[in-house]
């Protein structure tokens, strides 16, 4: 049996939202729990944002920090739509599960899919969903479902990475210990972001083309559309052109 977690990050400046899903083989809810608890937090009264401030505030800083911890053992997809439907994000969230088992990149077995508050899904969704053997729970409160404060830190990243590739957020930020560069390296945030979450993403089982001859070493980029990938019909040319530009296509060679 699998587990299912989504949320979305509403980016209004791009005209677009992200919607994430973090895919694992068993329930992160008990082990995010006992994260916190082991933090001093009760896991009722407390739980991750992305929206809430970090800089400064430590307990936020180390519950991000064990976040991608766990997320490290998990896969994600993505959803991109306009803003301008979000009433319909549930039923892309279904559209890309359906993606998701029909190319093969989770099993065709049970699959308990939890949504985030105020995320709808109609009747129409929910066959469609129980025909692909998908339980849809629907406006789960992410303090009970902690798994998907997971989904909630990688819409939001997501998010970041869009917006770069728009050109509508420019930062950078300091490469730090363990990256792999000089700590007091000044990098872009969407590199930052993309590197913490390359290897999650779902993907192609082989590499899309390969640079010199048939090695496919050489080149190793990974197709993600049509795979973790999901770009709303309603998607306007531009923002799908932008969507493919940034996350089409995931490179998982060497980095440093």
């Amino acid at each position: 049996m699998g587990y299912l977690y989504f949320d979305e990050s509403i980016r209004d400046k791009g005209g677009f939202i992200i919607g994430a899903t973090v895919y694992s083989s068993c329930d992160l809810t008990s082990h995010i729990h006992q994260q916190w608890e082991s933090l001093g937090l009760n896991p009722l009264e407390y739980e991750y944002k992305s929206s809430a401030l970090k800089a400064g505030n430590t307990a936020a800083e180390e519950q991000r920090r064990r976040l991608h911890a766990v997320l490290s053992r998990t896969k994600i997809g993505l959803v991109v739509s306009p803003t301008s439907h979000r009433k319909e994000l549930g039923a892309y969230a279904v559209a890309l599960i359906k993606q998701l088992l029909e190319a093969g990149s989770i099993p065709r077995e049970p699959h308990t899919l939890y949504l985030d508050q105020n995320i709808r899904v109609s009747s129409a969704d929910k066959a469609l969903a129980w025909a692909m053997a998908v339980s849809i729970q629907p406006n789960q409160n992410s303090r009970i479902v902690a798994g998907i404060q997971l989904a909630d830190l990688e819409a939001h990243s997501l998010g970041g990475m869009l917006l770069e590739g728009m050109g509508l957020l420019t930062k950078t930020v300091r490469a730090g210990e363990g990256s792999g560069y000089d700590p007091e390296t000044q990098i872009e945030i969407g590199f930052e972001l993309w590197a913490s979450l390359r290897y999650m993403l779902f993907g192609s089982p082989m590499p899309v083309r390969a640079a010199v001859g048939d090695d496919p070493i050489a080149y190793p980029v990974f197709k993600v559309e049509g795979y973790g990938l999901y770009i709303a019909p309603s998607c306007p040319d531009d923002l799908r052109a932008y969507a493919r530009n940034r996350f089409g296509e995931n490179y998982l060679g060497c980095i440093h």
